[in-house]
């Protein structure tokens, strides 16, 4: 499982990947049969994918005793895995992306695709332009209908990590490409790719039928640049939080608070991405990032709440030692 959310009846719905060609799925659901992939097995995270991957949603009663509706969704190429090497920088990134309901209990899924035949349909973008691709999904609560679908990509790799709707239920997305071509709009922030190498953030408007992108940004430096959360503030802002590798303040703009060096950076948008608003950078300030990012929340005052791990053990990239706390915190040290 990557991601799980209730709907208005508190019926809780996973996503998620299986390699299970058994994995329970249910009567009337829109894909019953396992199409797999490629053999594949995440560095260090114990579990492997031996027949390839498929996305699975699964909605369960509220008291957790029925499964009352369970489908694949997937081609013949791997599906709801980060398997691109140059998007992959934290411990268990292959294994992210969201899930999401709005008003009307349908749901909505953000990931990925290396399957050319990825039941892509009523969406903007039906074709596969590259390797990995990033892929959206709208699917009815019953799970027994792809109310459209879609890739969103250029022609190198990208990974889709988060999901956000707004108050029409427009779609953001957020995650990391290394595209040159990344489809992006005219009057967007930043529309020219910064770090074709290793990765540029992301951010992209997409209709509530799926139809168009109504705004596209890359958001980046010449260095390593990720997006791995999204959330809507309350005037309808566009807040992301992410990893970067710049140096100095480059991505700190209107910010109050920021550390040189910082490798965590936050980033708010108007809602057509054509304005950054502000942005900061955070951390222990030594040019990388500190912690994988893992939650993210902006709450109806516009306060903004990171979490992430890291650790001083066993030498990798991050690192939490020497990240500011704050007096009287509940935890001052590693």
């Amino acid at each position: 499982p990557h991601s799980m959310i209730v709907n208005s009846a508190n019926e809780l719905f996973i996503y998620g990947t299986t390699a299970s060609a058994d994995f329970p799925t249910t009567a009337s659901s829109y894909q019953a049969n396992f199409n797999g992939g490629t053999g594949f097995s995440p560095s260090g995270i114990g579990v492997s994918f031996p027949n390839g991957s498929d996305i699975f949603v699964s909605r369960l009663s509220a008291n957790g005793g029925s499964l009352l509706a369970s489908t694949f969704v997937g081609g013949t190429g791997n599906d709801g895995l980060n398997t691109a090497s140059q998007l992959k920088y934290n411990y268990a990134d292959e294994v992210r992306g969201e899930i999401d309901v709005d008003n009307n209990n349908n749901i909505y899924i953000a990931t990925c695709t290396k399957s050319i035949d990825f039941p892509a349909s009523n969406g903007f973008q039906t074709l596969s332009n590259g390797n990995q691709e990033g892929c959206i999904i709208k699917m009815d609560n019953q799970l027994t209908t792809v109310i459209w679908s879609t890739y969103l990509g250029g022609s190198n790799d990208e990974a889709i990590y988060s999901l956000a709707l707004d108050d029409n239920d427009n779609i953001y997305v957020t995650g990391g490409t290394n595209s040159s071509d990344f489809p992006t709009t005219i009057n967007s922030y930043q529309n020219i790719c910064q770090d074709s190498i290793n990765a540029d953030a992301f951010v992209t408007k997409i209709s509530s039928n799926g139809g168009q992108i109504l705004a596209s940004s890359y958001f980046g430096t010449n260095q390593y640049d990720q997006s791995y959360f999204v959330e809507i503030g309350s005037t309808q802002s566009v807040y992301l939080f992410g990893q970067t590798k710049s140096i100095g303040s480059q991505l700190v703009s209107n910010a109050a608070y920021s550390v040189v060096d910082g490798g965590q950076f936050i980033a708010v948008f108007n809602e057509d991405l054509s304005n950054l608003i502000r942005s900061t950078v955070l951390g222990t300030g030594k040019g990388t990032p500190d912690i994988s990012p893992t939650a993210f929340l902006v709450d109806v005052c516009d306060k903004v709440y990171i979490a992430g791990w890291g650790s001083n053990i066993g030498g990798g990239p991050l690192s939490t030692l020497n990240l500011p706390t704050t007096e009287n915190a509940y935890q001052e040290t590693t």
